[in-house]
């Protein structure tokens, strides 16, 4: 497998401590590696689990689209009305943001200079009407921002419908669906595997030492982990008022074979989704513009769906060749780099990632991704025969 190679080759030039990937064919998992370690002189393993950033957006749309299906939300719909509060682009008080327009980044939410939800202070006060929450353009719902806190004000929407609280209610809809033992912040985790996993790690250019980012010892916090400044316990949370607080945007902690799971929702081959119902959450609703200044084969974000980021094959990157689109979604945070991408009409895919990487990685040659985000996905897409 080119992948294994690749990912051998980063570990053993000391780029990254660790790493991760797994393949499916035709529906069947083909292949697993891991390879490195997660602390020094303990060796990564398959059940190692890492906080996966964005990678954990996925679940929280899955999240969405299960109530959907349900009949419990419109996606179309006024989105204040699941979120507890007017939600309102400054520039457009009289036009409403919907659940679908969060969903695909067009609702006009920005992240500003924070986007971490605390215990005592509700996800309300994030959108005050002159604060830096908000784009300056005032057609919101053409423009595209990825935003990290738009997933904050959809799993309040979330808490609001279930009447739990957001990393409860994504085990209940989703995880516990798929018989995974992951969750958002640790939720739900067994010690035993709270104790397996990876902290992920940054590594400065001119130093050989990885220091830890997060999850140092989560053994020894209080679990879900949550941010409360004065101490207060996570039991005095009052639900639906700050959807930040668990990380929706990014906190799931999941390892290989988990995010194998998750590709295989996207494949359509689980209990939680239909193929028909996972197509009509990746259709197009957004698609960036042939004009973008710095060309189009060189941008992260070519087109999204509902919750769902697309790869266009006619884009020529990150991937060289792709034979069909591909779904699924980026991982960067705290120094881990991956994603989990599928072929749904081949029910094909892979998920990978490194548990580490450097305070500034090189950069890719064919898109504005890292050289190992472009070099682990060419050569996962060659291995499952996705390239021409």
């Amino acid at each position: 497998m080119r992948a294994a190679e690749v990912l051998n080759d980063y570990v053993a030039q000391n780029f990254a401590p660790a790493g991760a990937f797994a393949q499916i064919a035709n529906g069947r998992v083909i292949g697993c590696r891991v390879v490195g370690e997660r602390a020094p002189n303990v060796p990564f393993a398959i059940n190692s689990k890492v906080r996966v950033a964005s990678i954990s957006k996925l679940i929280v749309g899955f999240c969405i689209h299960k109530l959907a299906i349900e009949g419990r939300i419109d996606l179309d719909a006024d989105c204040s009305q699941y979120v507890g509060f007017m939600l309102r682009h400054p520039n457009q008080p009289n036009r409403a943001i919907n659940t679908r327009m969060i969903l695909s980044h067009t609702s006009g939410i920005r992240d500003g200079d924070n986007y971490q939800g605390k215990l005592g202070e509700t996800l309300r006060s994030f959108f005050e009407p002159n604060g830096g929450h908000w784009s300056t353009e005032v057609s919101h719902n053409s423009k595209f921002a990825y935003s990290n806190l738009g997933f904050g004000v959809l799993a309040q929407i979330i808490e609001n419908i279930t009447g739990q609280r957001f990393d409860l209610a994504a085990k209940n809809l989703i995880l516990d669906k798929i018989g995974v033992d992951a969750g958002f912040n640790w939720s739900g985790i067994s010690d035993e595997l709270v104790s397996q996993s990876s902290p992920l790690y940054r590594r400065a250019a001119n130093s050989a030492d990885w220091r830890v980012q997060v999850d140092g010892n989560p053994l020894a916090l209080p679990r879900p982990i949550h941010n409360s400044p004065n101490g207060a316990p996570l039991s005095d949370y009052i639900i639906g008022t700050n959807g930040l607080l668990l990380s929706p945007q990014g906190g799931l902690r999941a390892n290989i074979m988990d995010l194998m799971k998750i590709a295989e929702i996207l494949m359509g081959r689980t209990s939680v989704f239909s193929q028909t119902q996972i197509a009509m959450m990746a259709q197009q609703v957004w698609e960036k513009p042939d004009d973008l200044a710095t060309g189009s084969e060189r941008e992260v974000f070519q087109s999204f769906g509902s919750g769902i980021h697309r790869i266009e094959a006619e884009n020529q990157g990150p991937i060289i060749g792709l034979k069909r689109d591909l779904i699924g979604h980026y991982g960067q945070a705290y120094g881990l780099l991956g994603g989990v991408w599928v072929d749904e009409q081949t029910s094909s895919g892979f998920a990978w990632f490194i548990n580490g990487s450097l305070e500034e990685p090189q950069v890719g040659v064919r898109s504005s991704l890292f050289a190992i985000e472009e070099d682990m996905m060419q050569a996962c897409a060659e291995d499952l025969g996705l390239c021409r």
